[in-house]
């Protein structure tokens, strides 16, 4: 079976950061009764990462990615790149509703930006899980590094 997938981005946490830090910035410049230059590019460098990080979310969007599970199969074909189930060392599963999830390889400490996805429709998270208990895949709960 194909399911789509998407990269488990944080762009909303960035976006939320910066129009607070803005906010807090503009409030600070209202207090002072004048403006400092200081602020003003401070101010500047907060819109230029909100900016970078619209285009990245934008990019990120474009590409469609897709996970492909067969049936009795020990492989797993994410995006083109194909994994055998004896090349996973674990499966990392970071949240609950929409989870992201990272396939950990062997002889690696991190889990690398093309092993890591979200579903975009969460119950099929039950079918990876479903492979990775009949390849006898450990799978935990914990953090991992999402990248984007």
């Amino acid at each position: 079976m194909r399911y789509r997938i998407k990269y488990p981005t944080r762009t909303k946490m960035v976006m939320a950061v910066s129009v607070l830090f803005s906010v807090a910035m503009l409030q600070v410049a209202m207090m002072a009764e004048r403006t400092f230059p200081v602020l003003f590019f401070m101010q500047l460098a907060v819109m230029a990462i909100l900016v970078v990080s619209l285009v990245i979310e934008a990019y990120v969007r474009l590409g469609k990615r897709t996970l492909e599970i067969r049936d009795g199969s020990e492989t797993l074909n994410i995006n083109g790149y194909q994994l055998d189930a004896n090349q996973i060392q674990m499966i990392k599963v970071k949240g609950y509703q929409h989870a992201a999830i990272g396939l950990q390889l062997k002889g690696k400490k991190a889990v690398s930006a093309k092993c890591c996805f979200k579903f975009v429709d969460a119950k099929h998270t039950q079918e990876l899980l479903r492979w990775a208990e009949r390849n006898q895949i450990q799978v935990t709960n914990t953090y991992f590094m999402t990248w984007v």
